[in-house]
């Protein structure tokens, strides 16, 4: 541990956060929390590095319909703002 090497750093608190991050419970609720949120996106496939390839074919079918449930949709103009809001559940 580096607490010999950076004396501000108080052992207690590093000692316990290091202790959380090795329980299972951490990493079992850090992988249901990714896994909803996985689960909120509909279009895996345009999301990401990809930049929603694909997504502008539908764009004039998908909007409307969300404009028509959300109506405080109708205010964002940004194309990538839209794409994202498209690919959500």
């Amino acid at each position: 541990m580096p607490f010999e090497k950076y004396a501000y750093l108080d052992p207690d608190i590093g000692m316990n956060s290091f202790r959380k991050r090795r329980a299972k419970n951490f990493w079992y609720d850090t992988r249901e929390k990714a896994k909803a949120s996985a689960n909120a996106n509909t279009n895996f496939s345009r999301l990401g590095r990809t930049r929603f390839t694909g997504l502008e074919a539908k764009t004039d079918t998908i909007w409307p319909i969300l404009e028509a449930k959300y109506p405080y949709l109708k205010t964002i103009q940004d194309k990538r703002a839209k794409a994202w809001i498209m690919t959500k559940k």
